[in-house]
This record gives structure tokens, sequence and C-alpha cells, in this order.
């Protein structure tokens, strides 16, 4: 299943993103942002996939961002306050639920980099 998450009250279903804080890698901050609002403990296995975007809040343009995609692989439960809007979902109503196209587009190679991944690991664990 895919988690969904949506920031704000207002807001459309999305992808968990976070800001990378100083002298933390990407992949650090996806294992937190996981914790942070589902609370899982995760482990990265691939990257999903890159997307750069502006934001634009009630008309405003923001700052460019580039954002990282992660597969993470729950490794169990976190203590800690959960947030409220998330939503855990099979790939297809995901897909529907997502209203901005970068994501989709995101979500469906991170359907693909799954496949993959778990075609490598059969294949090792026949070695």
């Amino acid at each position: 299943t895919w988690l969904l998450v949506k920031p704000g009250k207002d807001d459309s279903w999305q992808l968990p993103k976070v800001v990378v804080r100083r002298g933390e890698s990407s992949v650090r901050a996806g294992i937190r942002i996981i914790a942070e609002t589902a609370g899982i403990r995760g482990r990265v296995l691939e990257e999903a996939g890159r997307a750069s975007f502006v934001p634009r809040h009630n008309g405003v343009v923001g700052i460019s961002r580039r954002v990282i995609y992660y597969l993470i692989q729950q490794k169990g439960k976190e203590a800690g306050e959960i947030m409220s809007q998330l939503s855990w979902q099979e790939f297809s109503k995901a897909r529907t639920k997502i209203a901005n196209a970068i994501e989709r587009r995101i979500l469906v190679q991170a359907k693909t980099v799954l496949g993959q991944w778990q075609k490598a690991q059969n294949q090792l664990s026949r070695i």
C-alpha cells in the first residue's frame, strides 16, 4: 500500500515530503518524516524519482523546490504523535486521490522501481 498525506485542511492528498535539515541526508529526512507522519520506523529501499516544482499558496509564488522521493519499507512502529490527515491506499486508489500530475507520475515510477527491487530480491534469495 502507498502512504498519502494531506498537510493542511484545504490541501489535496499528496506523497509525503520533508525539508532536509542542515547536516541531515535526504535519506535520513525521508525516514524521519515517515516516523513523524505515520508513526512507523522504516528503511529506504530505493530512490523512486525526482521532481522540481515551484509552490504556490493563495496566488503567491514560492521558491523553487527539488524533491527526491524514496521507497520506504516499514520495519516497525514508532511511538509519538501521528498526523491525522494520512491514508494508506492501494495503488489504483492512491493514483486517483493524488491531484498533482507530477506526483502521480512519481507514484507510477515508484511502483515500477518497487517491482524491479522485488525481482532483484527474489533473484538474490535463490543464490
